[in-house]
């Protein structure tokens, strides 16, 4: 594939005219709209893609790049490229307790093995320690805050607690458009009380839970396929 047509393809809703394959085709299709609204990736989408050319395994498999994705590029949104080396060296400490989205699909199944309507070991581990590993931010506002934002991202959790407001307003914008987030985010947080660290938990958490419950939804949608 041609550097032209790469650069066609990321391009914003260039996939849409790009001259590929109709299998590959497809699966950006279903790409855009599992990114873009999860919420509207059911079964009769997912038949129309299928339709279209994709395969199922390959969907699963586009899944986890969506995931990793959907992880990666919140964080640097939500952060920005001019953090400070003190902020970065705390954010790779809060990444290396939190455990890295990437890393952890290290060992996961061959492309051909099918999921089977569940998630790969390596990331419910790091969904584990998200929720109950030591970190600055408690527990409890940690599991809170994943699944309030995996159910924005269409997946199955049951009703959160309630988070304080300043959490919330952060979580929300991070799960919506992390371009969104400002200074008066973390100034607010801060305020609040909150340490710098536990802000960072904050915004690795919503974010990893913002590309699982994506991942959720079509694995559990595609697996009778």
């Amino acid at each position: 594939m041609g550097a032209e047509l790469v650069d066609l393809i990321l391009s914003p809703d260039g996939w849409r005219t790009a001259p590929v394959e109709p299998r590959l085709a497809a699966t950006l299709m279903y790409l855009d709209r599992l990114t873009r609204e999860p919420e509207s990736v059911t079964e009769a989408f997912i038949d129309e893609v299928i339709a279209a050319g994709a395969t199922p395994s390959g969907l699963e498999s586009a899944s986890l790049v969506c995931l990793v994705f959907s992880v990666i590029n919140r964080l640097v949104d939500a952060f920005g490229a001019d953090l400070s080396p003190v902020e970065a060296q705390t954010l790779g400490a809060v990444l290396d307790k939190g455990g890295s989205a990437v890393a952890r699909l290290r060992g996961r199944p061959k492309p051909w093995v099918r999921y089977g309507g569940t998630i790969p070991a390596p990331l419910t581990t790091c969904l584990q320690e998200v929720r109950q590993g030591k970190g600055d931010a408690p527990p409890p506002i940690r599991a809170a805050i994943e699944a309030r934002v995996a159910r924005q991202a269409g997946t199955i959790r049951p009703e959160p607690p309630a988070l304080p407001e300043e959490v919330t307003d952060l979580v929300d914008t991070i799960a919506a458009d992390a371009h969104g987030v400002t200074d008066a985010h973390i100034d607010r947080l801060k305020a609040a009380g909150w340490s710098e660290p536990a802000v960072y938990e904050f915004v690795f958490v919503a974010s990893f839970a913002a590309g699982l419950g994506r991942l959720e939804r079509a694995i559990r949608l595609l697996a009778a396929r």
